[in-house]
């Protein structure tokens, strides 16, 4: 599997309501159609946040130590001495890219005391809470270890995942309304299966490779990989054979100097014409009668003609346009 990070610790852009006011129960989910869940709820990607404040992780409270495991980069008001608030709600956005090929999150938590968190309105895992129903004022089941991080491995299931922006929501609860902190950071990776590696080609080629398996090299193997369709007789004609030119005027001769135009063999060829609507390639195509001729990869675009010659040079100067034929 490939692990690619989608964002650390101690990232920016975190939304956060920290107040006496409850939000919905953990029941209001995607998943749970009788719930009433909509994008007025808290748990939805479309939910309007912006009245929310923003920071950067670790947001903890009371102080910027309060949470052992790291320093808070974003003081979080966990509410008064005695009478703290039992919960915190947080969002975070991020985006992903071919999200159907993701097979799990990971998550890697810091957190004191005990959360819910929900992927674009489904509930993925909850730690250090009860189970059923969970509201505002319910508490952890106890004190966290908040001197380091956990992780969480969550497998995925169709549509959990969005191609582009997705949604994390988290509610926070505290142990007790006498605890002295509340706080969390998150780091979140995803997985997906590992692809072969790739080789971009910029054209169609003859490829050549072998194979190391730790000191022992294999016999190469070679194959022709085309980006073009390969040519047959529904896509090619030979359109024109210039076989036994006629001998070249002295005038010819002189316009072409310094080509040598008495060896008037050297200028037969044979054009190919592509009459399909798609470029094609001429790999692996063959003269058997007449000839004797393998081609190498060479694409030919609609319409466009290709020239089987003795020696190429002579046909890529200006001067043989007018050749005798």
């Amino acid at each position: 599997m490939a692990i690619e990070s989608v964002f650390p610790f101690e990232s920016d852009q975190w939304r956060y309501q920290s107040s006496s006011v409850a939000l919905s129960t953990s029941n209001i989910v995607r998943t749970n159609l009788a719930s009433g869940y909509n994008s007025n709820d808290w748990k939805h990607p479309q939910f309007d946040d912006t009245s929310w404040a923003e920071g950067q992780g670790l947001i903890g409270g009371r102080t910027a130590t309060s949470i052992n495991a790291a320093r808070a980069n974003t003081i979080l008001d966990i509410g008064s001495f005695g009478n703290g608030y039992p919960a915190v709600y947080f969002r975070k956005s991020f985006e992903v890219i071919d999200a159907d090929d993701v097979t799990s999150l990971t998550f890697s938590t810091i957190m004191d005391d005990g959360l819910i968190v929900y992927l674009n309105g489904k509930e993925m895992f909850r730690e250090n809470m009860k189970d059923g129903t969970v509201t505002y004022n319910d508490f952890a089941l106890r004190s966290s270890n908040e001197t380091e991080s956990f992780e969480t491995e969550v497998p995925l299931a169709p549509g959990d995942l969005l191609e582009g922006t997705n949604t994390l929501s988290i509610e926070l609860h505290n142990s007790s309304g006498n605890s002295s902190d509340l706080g969390i950071d998150v780091a979140l990776s995803l997985s997906r299966p590992a692809g072969e590696p790739i080789i971009n080609l910029p054209e169609s080629a003859l490829i050549t490779a072998r194979l190391k398996l730790e000191d022992e090299w294999s016999a190469t193997v070679s194959g022709t990989f085309l980006l073009e369709h390969p040519a047959d007789a529904s896509n090619l004609v030979i359109s024109e054979i210039n076989y036994n030119p006629r001998e070249a005027t002295l005038l010819e001769k002189l316009n072409a100097a310094p080509l040598d135009l008495e060896n008037k063999d050297l200028f037969e060829f044979i054009e190919l014409t592509n009459t399909g609507a798609t470029s094609i390639n001429l790999a692996d195509l063959s003269f058997t009668e007449g000839i004797s001729l393998s081609l190498s990869p060479y694409p030919v675009a609609p319409g466009e003609r290709a020239l089987i010659v003795r020696i190429g040079t002579l046909f890529s100067n200006d001067m043989v346009r007018d050749l005798p034929a």
